[in-house]
């Protein structure tokens, strides 16, 4: 879905489809149109190099310790579109399983 939006967003030069797209996440305060157009120049209409400098440039505390909640979105959100292509990496790399003995 950000995929798209950013692709359609910057082929037409506005910033509401990935405005929708952050809502969703929940990301609260919302960053202004002019930094989500930053953001699209600098991450080529890569998702994950998006919601990365998303969080460098914007929700990132500046001191260690637990993360806020919109850094817990982020996060949660570049999990969730890169869970696919690590498992497939993995697969390439680890071992094969062995069958179970059962007795």
């Amino acid at each position: 879905m950000l995929l798209n939006a950013l692709r359609d967003d910057a082929e037409q030069r506005t910033t509401h489809r990935i405005r929708s797209c952050l809502n969703l996440i929940g990301l609260d305060p919302m960053i202004t149109s002019k930094q989500i157009t930053c953001l699209m120049r600098l991450s080529r209409r890569n998702d994950l190099a998006f919601l990365w400098f998303l969080w460098e440039m914007h929700y990132k505390t500046p001191k260690p310790g637990p993360y806020s909640v919109n850094e817990q979105l982020i996060c949660s959100a570049i999990s969730h579109l890169d869970t696919i292509t690590t498992l497939r990496e993995l697969d390439k790399i680890l071992p094969n399983g062995h069958p179970n003995k059962q007795k």
